[in-house]
C-alpha cells in the first residue's frame, strides 16, 4: 500500500474484496489519489462512505463504485427522491460458488445435499455483505445507489444444476415498476461473473475517456 499512496499514478483500482476496501480506502483517497472498488459490499458499513467522502473532498479525490455485473443502479438513484416501496435482488448460483462464504460455514449447510433450486439466504444486504462478501456486491451496489442497505433486500438461492450466475432486480416505487433479469457467464473465480471483470475494464475506460456515457 505504501508503493501505491507514493506512486506517480492517479488511480487506483480494487480487485480483491470488502476487508481491503476498509483497510486502503481512506489512505488512498487522503494521497489524492481516485479509487475505484469492485467490492463495493466493503462501503456498507454505517458512517464509512460518508467518511470517505470527507477525505475526498478535502483531498479532490474521487471514489468510484462501478455497476459491476448489474443494471439498475440509474434507476435506484434517479427514483430515490419521490420514493422507493421495495428494492429486491434474488441472486441464484452454482453450490460451488457459494461454498466458501462465512453463512455456509456457520450453518453448516450441507451444499452437496441440494438436488433443485433452494433458497438458502434471505435478509437485507447488511446481513448479505457479512454472510457472502464475495458473492453479493452487486446488491450492496444497488443499495447504496438507492434507499440503503438496510431496506434493500437480497435473496440467495443455489442450484446445482445452474451454469450460469442468474440475478433478477425488482424495485417498485412513486416513479412504476421496474424488473431486470440478467444471466451472466461465470468467470473462472465462480464467486463472481466475467460481466463484473468486463464492467471494471469499461470504468477504466470511463475514466480516461473526456465523454462520460451512462453518467
Amino acid at each position: 500500500l505504501e508503493d501505491l499512496l507514493t506512486a506517480d499514478i492517479d488511480l487506483v483500482i480494487e480487485a480483491a474484496n470488502p476487508a481491503v476496501v476498509k483497510a486502503s480506502a481512506k489512505a488512498v483517497l487522503a494521497a489524492g489519489k481516485d479509487f475505484l472498488t469492485m467490492s463495493v459490499g466493503g462501503l456498507i458499513e454505517p458512517g464509512f462512505l460518508a467518511e470517505l467522502e470527507t477525505v475526498a473532498a478535502a483531498s479532490g479525490a474521487n471514489l468510484y463504485l462501478p455497476a459491476g455485473a448489474m443494471t439498475g443502479q440509474n434507476v435506484a438513484a434517479a427514483s430515490l427522491p419521490v420514493g422507493l416501496d421495495e428494492v429486491v435482488i434474488q441472486s441464484t448460483k452454482n453450490p460451488a460458488g457459494l461454498r466458501e462464504a462465512p453463512y455456509i460455514k456457520e450453518k453448516g449447510i450441507d451444499l452437496d445435499a441440494i438436488e433443485e433450486p433452494t433458497v438458502i439466504f434471505r435478509g437485507n444486504v447488511f446481513d448479505a455483505v457479512k454472510y457472502f462478501p464475495q458473492n453479493v456486491n452487486i446488491a450492496a451496489s444497488l443499495a447504496l445507489a438507492g434507499p440503503g442497505p438496510d431496506k434493500t433486500m437480497v435473496e440467495i438461492v443455489a442450484d446445482p444444476k445452474s451454469t450460469v450466475t442468474l440475478h433478477i432486480a425488482r424495485m417498485k416505487g412513486a416513479f412504476g415498476e421496474m424488473e431486470c433479469r440478467m444471466q451472466l457467464v461465470p468467470s473462472p473465480n465462480k464467486r463472481s461473473s466475467y460481466l463484473a471483470t468486463l464492467g471494471a475494464i469499461a470504468a477504466v475506460k470511463k475514466y480516461c475517456s473526456p465523454i462520460k456515457m451512462g453518467y
